[in-house]
């Protein structure tokens, strides 16, 4: 094991505390942000206020506190023990997700608290908590010895009656502690099972308490007996039965980053009540992440309409210049036509005036020549102002 000595300037840690938020900062020195912040009071050093990331993603501008000068008898630098060994520097530590100013400060309030503690009884208890534990008291256990009252609008709570306090407990606990960061939390109805939810940045994340069962060999019953020597050993019976553990598992449900800790259950050395600190920064990382997604999703769908309305313009562009053309084809045809027509009618004329026609031929000759002008005048773009008028020459 090496063992190596990083000295941390005070000035310097005032520009990097002010430049990001502690929670990203911390892991670079390789200390949590609970340390990063002793050695901030330790030098003397001012750390941005609660809600300063915040406004600083929304572009409000917000005043740094200022770096006091240093006294006579304070320390500059803070020396660092970092121990390094070569299995660590093989396998960097993954990095984890990167969360939004709002909800590392959330974090940073999580984290500033010493413990979370479970009441030692529900005489105060959240009124979901109190209605959870009147319904599931009078409730009978299913087949997994669980108690589930069908239909309720309760927690999501599904354990036996022996452990049934001390889950009110922890989540008397829990909906005190989410609620106090300012984040709702509900319970709702569901089909079969019922559902606990927080609604945090606006997303809704899932969570709940249950017990362990174990599966035990179905010992007949007395009915079942009777029915078995009535009917042959044919007749249908239970072949397995459960029986409550006595262990507990607080899991979130919502979906997750990668890497990201769901579940927490009573073990050897420890229990639930021991993770619900990280219970509380996990349920708002979830959130924070399933956020950026949603936001993700919601700017990949605006640049997707972006690009349609884009493709549906130059498809109208495109159609326009068609018409365009041809519309100018079809007036150079016309054009060609009327003058190959009056062409025509001209050596017609011509013809006709070198030869003695009767009088009633010449004037049917003469209403032809009007006619057939006409006809040639009527399909001929260039005639008066019809031309203007033409989609060729409009401006695109």
């Amino acid at each position: 094991m090496e063992s190596e000595r990083l000295t941390i300037e005070r000035e310097e840690l005032y520009c990097q505390v002010w430049a990001e938020p502690i929670l990203r900062l911390a892991p670079k020195y390789g200390i949590s942000n609970v340390a990063l912040k002793k050695i901030c009071k330790k030098l003397n050093v001012p750390t941005p206020p609660r809600g300063y990331w915040a406004k600083i993603q929304n572009h409000i501008r917000v005043e740094r506190t200022p770096l006091p000068k240093i006294k006579y008898d304070q320390q500059k630098v803070h020396e660092l023990n970092m121990n390094r060994s070569p299995v660590a520097k093989s396998k960097p530590e993954k990095p984890g997700p990167a969360l939004l100013p709002e909800a590392l400060e959330a974090i940073e309030r999580i984290e500033s608290w010493p413990t979370i503690k479970v009441p030692r009884n529900l005489r105060n208890a959240h009124p979901l908590v109190k209605k959870t534990l009147e319904e599931l008291s009078g409730a009978e256990p299913d087949k997994y010895a669980m108690l589930r009252p069908w239909g309720k609008e309760i927690l999501d709570v599904r354990v036996s009656h022996r452990l049934l306090k001390r889950a009110m407990r922890i989540m008397q606990a829990l909906l005190t502690r989410i609620e106090y960061l300012g984040f709702p939390a509900s319970a709702k109805r569901g089909y079969h099972l019922q559902t606990t939810e927080a609604i945090i940045f606006d997303e809704a994340i899932s969570f709940g308490i249950s017990e362990k069962s174990r599966q035990i060999d179905h010992v007949l019953t007395d009915s079942e007996k009777k029915d078995i020597a009535r009917y042959g050993r044919h007749f249908d019976t239970t072949k397995w039965d459960y029986e409550p553990t006595g262990l507990l598992s607080l899991r979130i449900d919502t979906w997750a980053f990668e890497g990201i800790r769901k579940n927490w259950n009573d073990g050897r050395s420890k229990v639930v009540e021991d993770g619900l600190k990280e219970f509380l920064i996990n349920l708002v990382t979830i959130a924070d992440l399933k956020r950026q997604r949603r936001l993700e999703d919601k700017e990949r769908e605006r640049q997707r309409q972006e690009e349609l309305k884009a493709m549906e313009e130059l498809e109208r562009q495109r159609q326009e210049e068609h018409r365009r053309l041809q519309d100018l084809e079809n007036q150079s045809f016309r054009w060609t036509k009327a003058a190959q027509l009056r062409s025509y009618i001209t050596e017609v004329e011509k013809k006709a005036s070198g030869s003695d026609l009767p009088t009633e031929e010449q004037e049917r000759l003469a209403s032809w020549l009007r006619w057939a002008r006409g006809h040639a005048d009527r399909i001929d773009p260039l005639i008066g102002d019809a031309w203007k008028g033409s989609s060729s020459l409009k401006k695109s």
